[in-house]
């Protein structure tokens, strides 16, 4: 996702810093794309923590943002367990 948005952004002429008459260099679009990644990172750990948030993406956004969710390091699993909250008695 985040290379089709810095994609789109240096065709759109959307970046500040860049001359639309040249093609950006491989060091200035994977900057563009890291920006973007963090961004969804961040944006990821904020939604994780307030679920809520995610009706206001589209549904393609939806799509990545549970990917994102997914792959956050750190992140306790939801699980359920039967009267013991912190799991320490479930079995497999």
């Amino acid at each position: 996702m985040s290379i089709r948005i810095a994609a789109k952004e240096y065709m759109t002429g959307a970046v500040p810093s860049h001359d639309g008459r040249f093609s950006p260099s491989t060091a200035q679009f994977s900057a563009r794309v890291r920006m973007h990644d963090e961004i969804g990172t961040r944006a990821a750990r904020v939604i994780a923590n307030d679920p809520s948030k995610m009706q206001e993406l589209s549904p393609e956004y939806q799509a990545d943002m549970r990917e994102r969710i997914k792959a956050l390091p750190g992140l306790k699993k939801l699980g359920y367990s039967a009267g013991d909250a912190d799991g320490d008695r479930d079995v497999a």
